[in-house]
Parts: C-alpha cells; sequence; structure tokens
C-alpha cells in the first residue's frame, strides 16, 4: 500500500484545487482574433496554470470538486478528483502538473505516463497558451526519458516532432535532449556515469579521499552503463569498504548508500533530516529531498551501503554475483547547464556583470549580446531610467535570452510574454513543506542561481557556485528572505504567491543600497508588479492593458510622465519597444519565439541559429550586411592535448581541454577568414565555467 502513496503535501496540493482557484465558472474574454477565451485558472503550488482546451468552440465545463467525507485520505480525495476531471478539457494541464508533482517528490517512474496523457491531450491544438502547454508537456517527457538513458525513445519522440516549433522553456529542454542523445550514441563512456556519481558523492560524505575520488573521475562506463558488481569494484578501487544488499520495501533505509531506482538509474543518500532522505544526484541538477513511501515505491531493492560508519539492518539481504550483474544503471552526468543566462554569465562583449544595473549602462535602443556558453541571443533595452537625488538609480530594462529555461510555459504573474523578462522580475522558488530543500533564484535579468544546503540555526544558504552574494531565510511565517550582496547592498522576498504546498514562489519586495536607502516594490492580488518607488518615494508605475492577456505589461510610466509602451503580435510575443521620445525597437520572430530580426532606426539586424546534438552556432548580420559568428561545439577541431596537474592537496582537474570550447569571429575576421578556427578567438572562460557548472540535460 505505502508504494501507492504520495507524500501529504502533495495531496494537499491538488485537493486544494478547486478552493484555491474558485472556479464554478470561468471568466470568457472577447478578443479580436477568437470567439472566446477561457482565462487560465492560477492555483498556488502548482507549476502551471490550468489550461482550458477548446476554449473557443467547446462549451465550458467547469472544474468539478470532489465531494470528500470525513476520514478520507488524501490518496482516496486526490484519486476522486482526477476521476471526475479526466475527460474535461482541464485534464492535459491536470496531468502535466501532475508529472510535474511526482517528479518532485520521487516518483519518477509515475511521471511518463502523466506527461504522456498531457501531450497526447493537448499537441494537436494551436492556440498560443494551449500550443505552449503541449510543447511543455513533451518536453517534459522527453527530458525524462534523456535522463535515464532511454536513447531509442528520445530518438523515436523527436522524430515524432520534427518541424514542429517549440516556445518558452521547451526550447532549451528539447535541444537539451537531443544534445543527451548525440552522446548516448557517440560517447556512452562519459554518458552513463549515474553509478559512479553516486559513489563519488557518498565516498565525499563520508570523508573526501583526494586519491579515491580521482579514479571515480577518470572511470569510463560501457555502453550499457554500470552494473552493480562493477559499481562494487569500483568502490574497491576507491578505498571504499562496502557491501551490496537487498532491501525489501518498509525494511530500514541504508544512510549514506547508493540507491538503485527501478528505472534503472543510482543514486545518493546522503543523510536523513526528520522524515525526508536528502538525495544527491547531478542527473536532475540539483539536491532532492524525498520520503520514505516515495523510496520504498521507487527503489528497485538493491543498495551499495559503506561496510562502515553505519549501522547494518539486520533484514538486508546480501547479494549475490549473479544477481550484481544484472543491475544496471545509465546516465548522462554533464552538459551545459541551461541555467546560465544571467546578467552575470559570460558574453560575447564581455559585459562586467550586472552593467546593466549602474549609470553607465548601455541605453538608447535595443542592441544585441550573445551568452557564449549556450550560443543563447541575449538583447537588452533600457528605455526608462532616472537618478534620484537619494538612494540608487531606477532603471527598466527588457531582456530577451534565446535559451530561457526557466520561465513557465503559461505566466501566473505579470511578465513580458516567452522569452522575456526585467530587471525587476526576481523571485526565490522554494518547497513550503520542506525547509531543507534546495531553493531557485529566478533571477532578474534572466537565469536562475541555485542554493543548497540550509543552515536552520544560521537560516544561511550555501552561496551558488556563479554568486557571490549569500541567501538567508530571514523569516518562515510570513516567509521572506535576504539576498546580501559583497558591496552590502540588500534585497528582500517577500511577497508570496500564498502556495502552501507544491512549489512557491516569493517575490522580491525591496532593493536596499550600501547606505541604506530602499527601494519598494509593490504588487496586486493578480501577482502583478505594479509600482516601484525609490528613495524618495517617487514611483514608476506599471500598466497592464492587454486586450485578452491580464498579465502583459503594456506600459511602465515613471515618476515624470515619461513612458515606455511595449505592444505584442498575436502569439502574446513581445513585438516592439517604444521609448519615451519615439524610439522604436522591433522584433520579429520565426515561428517560433526565436528572434530572426531586429530592427532599430539603424535598420534590420538578422540573426541566424542552427544547431544539433554536438553544436550550437549564430550567425548576426547587421544593417550593412557584415556579419559574426559564435559557435559552440563538443569538439571544433581543436587538437588533442594533455595540461599538467598541478601538484598539492587540493584535488584538480585539468583535462579535456580541446572538447566543449566556443570559438567567435568578429566582423572583421569573419569578413576576412570565414570560418578559420586559427584565427577565432576561442573561450576557456566559457568553456571552464561550463565545466564547473556542468549539469545533465541527457540521461542517467
Amino acid at each position: 500500500m505505502k508504494a501507492h502513496h504520495f507524500c501529504q503535501g502533495l495531496f494537499v496540493l491538488f485537493f486544494g484545487l478547486y478552493l484555491a482557484a474558485c472556479t464554478p465558472s470561468a471568466t470568457r474574454v472577447n478578443s479580436p482574433n477568437t470567439v472566446s477565451v477561457v482565462q487560465p485558472v492560477v492555483v498556488p503550488g502548482f507549476d502551471e496554470p490550468l489550461i482550458y482546451l477548446n476554449a473557443a468552440t467547446a462549451d465550458l465545463i467547469p472544474l468539478v470538486k470532489p465531494e470528500t467525507r470525513p476520514g478520507a485520505t488524501d490518496l482516496e480525495r486526490l484519486s476522486q478528483y482526477q476521476r471526475l476531471n479526466r475527460n474535461t478539457p482541464w485534464a492535459a494541464s491536470i496531468q502535466l502538473n501532475l508529472g510535474l508533482a511526482y517528479y518532485r517528490n520521487g516518483y519518477f517512474s509515475q511521471t511518463f505516463a502523466a506527461f504522456e496523457k498531457a501531450w497526447t491531450l493537448s499537441k494537436d491544438h494551436k492556440e498560443s497558451e494551449a500550443k505552449a502547454l503541449a510543447d511543455r508537456a513533451f518536453s517534459e517527457l522527453i527530458r525524462m526519458h534523456a535522463r535515464l538513458g532511454h536513447a531509442d525513445r528520445v530518438e523515436s519522440l523527436l522524430a515524432s516532432v520534427k518541424g514542429r516549433a517549440f516556445t518558452g522553456p521547451a526550447t532549451a529542454a528539447v535541444a537539451g535532449a537531443e544534445e543527451g542523445l548525440w552522446m548516448m550514441r557517440n560517447h556512452p563512456g562519459v554518458t552513463y556515469l549515474c553509478g559512479p556519481k553516486a559513489l563519488y558523492a557518498v565516498l565525499k560524505w563520508q570523508q573526501p579521499d583526494a586519491e579515491g575520488l580521482q579514479v571515480l573521475d577518470a572511470y569510463r562506463s560501457g555502453v550499457n552503463g554500470v552494473n552493480l558488481l562493477e559499481l562494487g569494484q569500483l568502490a574497491e578501487q576507491a578505498h571504499m569498504p562496502y557491501r551490496t544488499v537487498y532491501r525489501n520495501a518498509g525494511q530500514s533505509i541504508p544512510v549514506p548508500s547508493v540507491i538503485h531506482w527501478n528505472v534503472n538509474h543510482y543514486a545518493a543518500i546522503v543523510e536523513k533530516q526528520g522524515d525526508l532522505y536528502h538525495i544527491q544526484d547531478p542527473t536532475f541538477g540539483q539536491d532532492l529531498w524525498f520520503s520514505a513511501d516515495a523510496i520504498n515505491a521507487q527503489a528497485s531493492g538493491y543498495f551499495l551501503v559503506p561496510d562502515s560508519g553505519i549501522e547494518l539492518g539486520a533484514d538486508w539481504q546480501p547479494v549475490t554475483i549473479a544477481q550484481a550483474e544484472s543491475v544496471y544503471g545509465q546516465g548522462y552526468t554533464a552538459s551545459s547547464d541551461p541555467n546560465r543566462t544571467t546578467t552575470c554569465d559570460v558574453k560575447k562583449s564581455k559585459q562586467p556583470c550586472n552593467s546593466i544595473d549602474q549609470p553607465d549602462g548601455k541605453v538608447g535602443m535595443a542592441y544585441y549580446d550573445v551568452h557564449t556558453m549556450l550560443v543563447s541571443l541575449n538583447i537588452t533595452d533600457t528605455p526608462i531610467r532616472y537618478t534620484p537625488a537619494l538612494g540608487a538609480p531606477i532603471r527598466f530594462t527588457f531582456t530577451y535570452n534565446q535559451r530561457e529555461a526557466n520561465q513557465p510555459a503559461n505566466f501566473t504573474f505579470g511578465n513580458l510574454g516567452p522569452k522575456w523578462t526585467h530587471n525587476w522580475l526576481t523571485y526565490i522558488q522554494d518547497v513550503p513543506t520542506n525547509p531543507s530543500a534546495v531553493v531557485n533564484r529566478i533571477a532578474a535579468g534572466g537565469g536562475a542561481v541555485d542554493y543548497a544546503n540550509y543552515n536552520a540555526a544560521t537560516g544561511e544558504f550555501q552561496k551558488g557556485v556563479s554568486d557571490n552574494a549569500r541567501l538567508y531565510r530571514i523569516s518562515a511565517d510570513p516567509i521572506a528572505y535576504e539576498r546580501r550582496l559583497s558591496n552590502g547592498a540588500k534585497e528582500i522576498y517577500s511577497f508570496s504567491d500564498g502556495a502552501v504546498s507544491g512549489v512557491r514562489r516569493v517575490f522580491l519586495t525591496q532593493k536596499i543600497d550600501p547606505q541604506g536607502h530602499a527601494v519598494q516594490l509593490t504588487y496586486d492580488a493578480q501577482l502583478r508588479l505594479t509600482g516601484i518607488t525609490d528613495a524618495l518615494g517617487q514611483t514608476t508605475v506599471l500598466s497592464y492593458e492587454h486586450f485578452a492577456n491580464t498579465k502583459l505589461i503594456t506600459r511602465v510610466t515613471d515618476p515624470f510622465g515619461r513612458e515606455a509602451i511595449i505592444d505584442y503580435d498575436n502569439n502574446g510575443r513581445l513585438a516592439s519597444i517604444t521609448d519615451p521620445v519615439g524610439i522604436v525597437s522591433a522584433f520579429g520572430y520565426d515561428s517560433g519565439d526565436f528572434i530572426n530580426v531586429m530592427t532599430t532606426p539603424y535598420g534590420d539586424t538578422r540573426f541566424a541559429y542552427s544547431g544539433n546534438g554536438t553544436s550550437r552556432t549564430l550567425i548576426v548580420t547587421d544593417p550593412y550586411g557584415e556579419q559574426e559568428r559564435i559557435e559552440y561545439g563538443q569538439s571544433l577541431g581543436i587538437p588533442r592535448y594533455v595540461s599538467d596537474q598541478p601538484r598539492g592537496d587540493i584535488k584538480t582537474l585539468n583535462n579535456y581541454h580541446h572538447y566543449r570550447n566556443t570559438a567567435y569571429w568578429d566582423k572583421q575576421t569573419y569578413k576576412d577568414y570565414g570560418r578559420n578556427l586559427s584565427k577565432a578567438e576561442v573561450s576557456p572562460l566559457a568553456a571552464h565555467a561550463g565545466q564547473q557548472n556542468q549539469r545533465p540535460v541527457g540521461n542517467l
């Protein structure tokens, strides 16, 4: 029975859907292009809002509230809710959110059916919100298969959507799965390493052994991954006494240990806090916390347990050699981190970190740049700016990131459309039912930073890899976070979306400069930023006047009446920004949400992007016809060489410099030499920043 239980917070989340949504009926909004549009239903705690399919043609069918009885279990309530709404036009959204919740709570094997159902129900819909829902459902489905090494299934899924133009976060996820597939087919030795990486985490957690860790780093898997017998032999080479055991569901869970999941995947269990187990798994990009019920339901039963330092369970069974040879784990543990589109990540222009927030940042009209590691087109425009007599300068900067991976498919808060953001849109995303869980800061200007290892005594999280600031949880009720920057400035996050389980967003409410002068941010009940008030009490106002989508920002007006006007196309994509003096920056898109032309008073700048499993390339053509090129490749043709390893007690890795580099040809170089690698600026900084912050988008 336990194998079918969900953690309590998840059940409460879904059962609360009707009450939170308050939808005995839904709102219709007239628009020029459709007969009617049913507004998305926002449910606190859900990753995505609920989208009503066939809204323009079908009779409106409301969400059905399940009947409950005293003492009914959460599982019974959730099952009844799903049963009542299974065949309604809301079902695709429910299945997508259910799949995301299964994943977040460790029920990996159950994600596939939910994502598959969401995709099947929504894939043929053309309305922008329904298509965005379908795109995300497919992207989560293929990403889950890629994470777990299902190369054949990834290949067939990619073939089934050939020619489809994906939008929103799906573009990065599908591209990542394609890159993962190439690695599975061409470099399985560095692809299926979930077992050695899990062993690495356990060894490092117990007692760091530099020599043992180097042994694990150097290991390469076979074409089918690593079996449990091989993993045990590797543990011996890494100087870690061990035993392999079989544990039945309900028996004691070994901590620390390497767990084998029933989806043929390894992970590390490193500690237990309260009723939750701390899982370290590079396949999924961040630390996870799962219940015993989830482990009972999803573990295959096989564990590799250190032979010292923990009490061995008397009820565990020894594993025979034949059994150990039949237990495999597959996985891809290194690829470009999709979060790396922040203002501090390396760009072609080598623009200093956060310079757009400084008085001398570029202004006037839209201009382009490129994040080098991801080869991601980056466009910014700062039409509103002023410096008050007291406190920090106030700027409103619009930013487009081609490979933005951290937006929802459909927004539940104020926004600028897919792939666009601004320098005041930032929030902490946490799990309210688990204070120890990793939190994510969705960064102003794009990208994200993860914070792990919460210290309940101090309220501090471990610093992010690329972030010198420190994050603190300064209050649990009401929830509030404080980000402390190295120059003495602070950011306060305290406006919550109201979620009590599932996923919660806590938005920025104050920015305080080193002298203590504060900028205040205000929001309305629809989670829309409405005002930015400087240290003198002067307010910049945001307006939302779109005929159909009340979450889209349409106007930004500073305290002196100067305004920027934002227009959108029929698909909700940002089409133009008009600044206070009438300068217009306009943007054209391909069939998805990639900007292929930017029009300013200087003329048209065109962008051509191509990518496959092994490379990605962006060519920029300016209004005068001159071109520049930036290209990332698994192997660009750089000769293989081996660097000397620094000696000392600190473990280092200084190999594989010929892999995963970015090359840049400026306009003059590209004109004179074309794609001559010897003339390009090869970016080791991008490569090493990427290597240091590798996170899997493929399989394990």
